[in-house]
Order: C-alpha cells, then sequence, then structure tokens
C-alpha cells in the first residue's frame, strides 16, 4: 500500500487531517488501533468557536449541534458543597439554542460565525468517521495497530497483519505515547502532572448513568457540576442533559486507580441510593503543559496529543489539535502538488509550536486558579461559619470560573505574526485570552462579518488560496492566472467594509488566515499578488523573515 500521506490514529485530530487532505485531493491511508465509529470513553467534552467554524466549513456542523445536550439545556457551571448539598455559586452560560441567536445577531464578545459547543468527542468522532469516507482518495483501516515507523526515502510503516505502507509522509495523530514522535527521536517538555489541591496530579475520569441522581439530588440544571468539601473534590460534566455523566476525581495518595470505587464517591456526594450504570473509567494525568520541541523531523509530522499534553480546564486541547491539522493539511497539499518545496513544511513547527506553549500555559494557569479555591471545614455547614466559608469560595470561584469557559482570545486570536508566510502589513493586535479584537493584520485569522442572514465572509475562504476584494484594489485576474497560481477571487464591492477592516483586499490562506493585505489606495498589481503567493507558500522569503534569519 502507498500513499502521499499515512496517518497514525483516527481520533478527532487524525480524522479531521484526513478530511482536509481529501478535500486537496491528496491519497491518504489513515490506520486505528480501534474504530472512530465505536469512540468509547468521553473527552473533550467542548468544541471551540474556532474549531465549530472549521466543522462548518467541512459541513458537519449542523449535525454535531445536534448532539449533546437539549438546544434548550443550560451550559451552566454550578459549584455545590456536595451534589445533595447548598450551592457555592453559579457560572450562568447559554443554552446552545440561545448562543446560536446571540451569534446570529452579531455576538459582541466572540465575533464568530459559529458558537462554541458543549458536546463530547465522543459525538465528533463518529460524525468526522462518516464525512471522511465521501473523499475517494481516503482509506480508512480499523482495528489494524502500527507497530513499527520508519524514516527514510519516505516513510515505512509495518502494521500488526505484518502489512507494509509506504508513504511520502507521515504525522503522528497517536496520542500521548505516540510512536511516531518516538521514532522522530523527540520528547515533549514543560511541566508534567503538577501536585494541586484539584486538577493536578494523579486523576480518574468515570463514565457512567444513573435514572436517579438528578432527582435524589435535587441539582438544578447545569452541564457542569463542581463538588468542593474539605475531603473530596470532583467535577461531574452531564453529556445528555438527563442521565449520562462523567465524573472526574482526583485519586488520593497512594490509591491505585483498579482499586477505585465510584459508588462510594457518588453515595458520599449524592447521598445513598444512586443507581449507578458504569460504562467506562480512565485514568490521566491533570496540571500538564507538555509540548514537543519540534513538530517535524523529515517526512515525520505530529499531531494533537502527540504534539503536546493540556491540563483540561478551559477545554483547549482537542480544539488545539484541530487547529494543528488545519494549519499541517494545505501545508502537506502544496507540497504533495508541486506548488511549494518542502521547506513549506518547516513552518509547521514555527507556528503551531509558540500557539501550543500559550494555549497549554493558559490552561495551567487556570488549574492553578481553580486549586487555590479556600475550602473551609465547615463549607457544608448550616449557620454563620458555614456561610462565611461558602462566601469565601464563591467570591474566588467567581473570580476565576467564567474565565474558564468564556476566553474567546485563545481560540480567535491566535497568530503568526514572526511567521516566515506572512507579509507584514501594520501592528497586530494585543494577544489577550479573554478577549479578541479583530484584525486584517496579516498573520491572524479572517474577521468574521456576515454577509447576509446566512452567509459569513468566512464562508468565502476555501480550501485553496483566496483574493477577497472589498473595494476595486485589484487587477484585471485572468481565470488562467487564477488556475495557474491556484486561487479563487471574491470581489465584494463593500466600500463599508474595507473601512470596517482597514484593508482593501486580502489573501487568505487555506486555513482562513490572512498572508497579505492592501491598505493603500493605489491598485496593487500582479506581480505583487505573486510575491504574496510565493511568500505564503515559501518560495520566497518575507523581508521580515530574511531579517530574523540574519
Amino acid at each position: 500500500m502507498t500513499y502521499d500521506v499515512a496517518i497514525v490514529g483516527a481520533g478527532p485530530v487524525g480524522l479531521m487531517l484526513a478530511c482536509e487532505l481529501g478535500q486537496h485531493g491528496i491519497s491518504v491511508g489513515i490506520f486505528d488501533a480501534g474504530s472512530p465509529d465505536s469512540p468509547g470513553h468521553p473527552r473533550a467534552n467542548n468544541q471551540s468557536a474556532r474549531s465549530m467554524e472549521y466543522y462548518r466549513r467541512l459541513g458537519i456542523v449542523e449535525e454535531l449541534r445536534a448532539s449533546g445536550l437539549p438546544e434548550n439545556y443550560p451550559t451552566d457551571a454550578t459549584y455545590l458543597a456536595g451534589f445533595n448539598g447548598m450551592e457555592i455559586a453559579r457560572v450562568s452560560l447559554p443554552s446552545k439554542q440561545e448562543a446560536l441567536r446571540v451569534c446570529r445577531a452579531g455576538d459582541p464578545v466572540w465575533k464568530s460565525a459559529e458558537p462554541q459547543l458543549r458536546t463530547s468527542q465522543r459525538s465528533l468522532t463518529p460524525l468526522l468517521a462518516r464525512r471522511l469516507r465521501d473523499f475517494k482518495t481516503v482509506e480508512l483501516f480499523e482495528n489494524v495497530e502500527v507497530t513499527q515507523v520508519t524514516a527514510g526515502d519516505g516513510v515505512q510503516l509495518r502494521l500488526d497483519n505484518d502489512t507494509g505502507v509506504q508513504a511520502r509522509f507521515c504525522v503522528g495523530c497517536d496520542g500521548a505515547r505516540s510512536m511516531v514522535r518516538k521514532a522522530m527521536g523527540i520528547r515533549l517538555g514543560g511541566e508534567d502532572g503538577l501536585d494541586m489541591d484539584f486538577m493536578g496530579g494523579r486523576m480518574i475520569a468515570s463514565y457512567f448513568s444513573s435514572p436517579n441522581l438528578v432527582s435524589l439530588t435535587g441539582m438544578q440544571p447545569a452541564w457542569q457540576y463542581w463538588a468542593i468539601l474539605p475531603d473530596i473534590r470532583a467535577v461531574m460534566v452531564t453529556l445528555d442533559g438527563d442521565e449520562e455523566f462523567i465524573l472526574h476525581r482526583q485519586l488520593p495518595k497512594g490509591q491505585e486507580p483498579a482499586t477505585y470505587e465510584l459508588q462510594a464517591d457518588l453515595d458520599r456526594l449524592c447521598g445513598p441510593g444512586v443507581e449507578v450504570q458504569i460504562f467506562s473509567s480512565a485514568a490521566w494525568r491533570a496540571g500538564q503543559a507538555l509540548v514537543s520541541s519540534s513538530f517535524r523531523e523529515g517526512p515525520l509530522m505530529i499531531a494533537g496529543d502527540s504534539a503536546h499534553l493540556f491540563t483540561p480546564t478551559g477545554g483547549m486541547g482537542l480544539n488545539t489539535g484541530i487547529e494543528d491539522a488545519i494549519n499541517l493539511a494545505w501545508k502537506l497539499a502544496e507540497v504533495v502538488k508541486g506548488r511549494a518545496g518542502d521547506t513549506l513544511l518547516d513552518s509547521y513547527t514555527q507556528e503551531r509550536r509558540k500557539i501550543a506553549l500559550r494555549n497549554t500555559g493558559y490552561a495551567l494557569k487556570l488549574a492553578r486558579a481553580v486549586g487555590e479555591c479556600p475550602v473551609a471545614p465547615a463549607i457544608a455547614d448550616a449557620g454563620p461559619e458555614g456561610d462565611a466559608a461558602r462566601m469565601a469560595a464563591r467570591e474566588h470561584i467567581l473570580k476565576y470560573a467564567r474565565n474558564e469557559f468564556e476566553h474567546p482570545g485563545i481560540g480567535l486570536g491566535g497568530r503568526y505574526d514572526d511567521s516566515a508566510l506572512i507579509v507584514p502589513n501594520g501592528t497586530p493586535p494585543a494577544d489577550h485570552p479573554i478577549s479578541y479584537q479583530p484584525s486584517t493584520v496579516p498573520g491572524g485569522r479572517l474577521p468574521h462579518v456576515w454577509l447576509d442572514d446566512n452567509e459569513s465572509l468566512l464562508d468565502l475562504a476555501g480550501y485553496s488560496f483566496t483574493l477577497v476584494d472589498f473595494d476595486a484594489a485589484l487587477p484585471v485576474l485572468p481565470a488562467t492566472w487564477c488556475e495557474k497560481m491556484s486561487v479563487a477571487v471574491h470581489r465584494l464591492d463593500r466600500a463599508d467594509l474595507a473601512g470596517e477592516l482597514g484593508a482593501r483586499a486580502v489573501l487568505v490562506r487555506p486555513d482562513q488566515i490572512i498572508a497579505w493585505r492592501c491598505t493603500d489606495a493605489g491598485d496593487v498589481t500582479r506581480a505583487e499578488l505573486e510575491n504574496a503567493l510565493n511568500v505564503a507558500r515559501a518560495r520566497r522569503v518575507a523581508d521580515h523573515a530574511r531579517e530574523i534569519v540574519q
């Protein structure tokens, strides 16, 4: 078997990468020891607004939105002195129906074409697998394990059925113990499972159903339920707004995952009599902020958990991996199709590693803030002492908690300002995790603007390079030139948008990142556009990159 690209691991990141490559007509073999149609243990319960915009382009966003919580179910986070105890604090967050309504009306905070969605990887993975099967150049191999990866003249893979696979490139989306990363000879570095009062060190996650948990405790509807007691802290996430839950609990010192008893914890947190059916459990480490020293070594690359490991606070791990896939796919396609040289792939580490360091650092900062919540012995007691304990915890929670659930700057504001693929023009906005400032300064995401009731400016940015002319800035571009340069052109005749966005025209990469813009009153020449496209494909060194090298 021979492919342009072999992908090891068919989780969401590997499947997204395969779908993106399929859009470009690249031959792909993707291999997984399990089956993405049966994703098993729930992980990653938040899809960011940025990921949702990419799912929108892929055509799966409506079906994904229909999964998980009921459309009118609140996505609040509530903090309780035990699941059957008094509510300490609540962070109110919209249902997916309300979030969609605000988004369509023009959300002044998120400024995105799609709202974030509280739904599990269990819903996303089968959807991506079904979409992948639409691409004739992509083959999915389930229940087969890659046992060896060797790089030389291309890449050779050996499967557990003794089949050999040849590929020009191989991408490891095979998780924390990545075989591909080991074949690259590189390691993860950073903070590894810091011990904290909560969301640090050894954790266990239990996936279960209970028909009477909500009625027994009297809990009011929420997406996340945090139990805060002196002797135990846990967070429980509802997957369907009804009977399915996943509970994360820090393991006591000395206890092994095999001896953990979920029933005992639920009896302690909810009161006796909770009916439980346990589906699965998984041990993991919290408090991590680990990033690989490189994301590429010759024909081998890594993405997602193979390249970076997060503490889950803030829900950034999967979403950072999805952005890895989007960034890498178009670069592989350009190289395979001969429109760019191998040096284009060097930009993958340059662009994505910086974002991984930024995002893992912020997630760890959030986890530390959560772990520092004061929990006095009287927190579950009635009376003045209990009231004071809950007030102290409430003040801490309300100071930090919303930042865990609403951080548009992290998802929408990531930038590649020092990338060699960008033609600089202007001062980029400040990078702030909580606030996002749309900008056409090259290096950042194309801003979302509603062009009509259903079409976003982002919808114009497809899988090729895209020129968007807002104000008659571009010259006549013959179809033969557009085909030769592999670029789509959209002329909007919207001087109002040119003024609002600060650009008369922009060149957008296939990952919806602006590579060049026109801000001058004069006409743009075809030579200027060709130069920008050559820089974006690493066929010419941008002036700022030349200065960095020197």
